[in-house]
């Protein structure tokens, strides 16, 4: 009789600690489920994104509990936008929902923190490219790539053509902006003509090129007239603009 006791006491004084270990058990996996309901919530959403490819791997956290009024927001056709603008290919990303009410306006706003894949469409050589070469429209194509791989940033495929390639670049390799330059189009003490533009107004002048430069880049230059030392952006052979 007195050993049933016994049993019966030690089983009182352990049963709070199974229970207590339970409910923490059930906590963390409600709270992992709950997780990863939101995360399917995100990535369909990011289904739509174009110019960046952006998937979830794992929420990590949120700014705060979820209300039973938070959650229905997974279930009930509310409009909804993922801002990913925050989002780095490596290491912990921020993540911002809003959700929208019938007529637009916002209704929640959740942070999560997550870890993210994310791929980018850039130029990739479709050849080996050498140096000192001028790149043309059949030596490159455009692919999504895994931005997390990136050794440097991508050069945009928009002023591609025409470019010099600096450093040889195998074939299948990302083109990345340290690896180009532009044609140099103004040589350091070449005459230039100075186009200045503003409202309504054009002017033209001369100058001397203090410094090289390929269209689009900005460089010093000294008027001839004046011999004051100004900036401007090489347009095109010897010439330059300044905008007022």
């Amino acid at each position: 009789m007195k050993n049933l006791i016994k049993i019966i006491l030690l089983l009182l004084a352990i049963f709070p600690i199974w229970v207590t270990i339970l409910a923490l058990a059930d906590t963390g996996e409600s709270a992992k489920s709950r997780l990863d309901a939101w995360k399917e919530k995100i990535n369909y959403k990011l289904l739509e994104t174009k110019q960046r490819r952006v998937q979830v791997l794992e929420l990590v956290s949120t700014e705060r509990t979820m209300t039973t009024e938070d959650e229905k927001l997974l279930r009930e056709p509310y409009a909804y936008d993922v801002d990913v603008s925050q989002v780095r290919p490596q290491g912990i990303s921020p993540l911002e929902v809003k959700f929208y009410d019938e007529t637009g306006g916002l209704k929640k706003l959740f942070h999560f923190t997550a870890k993210v894949y994310v791929q980018e469409q850039v130029p990739v050589a479709a050849r080996l490219l050498w140096q000192g070469k001028v790149i043309e429209k059949e030596d490159f194509r455009m692919e999504w790539r895994d931005a997390g791989a990136f050794r440097s940033s991508p050069a945009s495929s928009i002023d591609l053509v025409g470019r010099i390639v600096r450093a040889q670049i195998a074939e299948d390799e990302p083109i990345y902006e340290p690896s180009i330059t532009v044609k140099t189009l103004v040589n350091r003490g070449d005459r230039v003509k100075i186009d200045v533009v503003g409202p309504g107004i054009i002017l033209s002048t001369f100058g001397i090129a203090e410094e090289p430069g390929g269209k689009g880049q900005t460089i010093k230059v000294l008027q001839v007239d004046s011999r004051k030392e100004i900036s401007g952006i090489v347009r095109s052979d010897h010439s330059i603009e300044v905008r007022l």
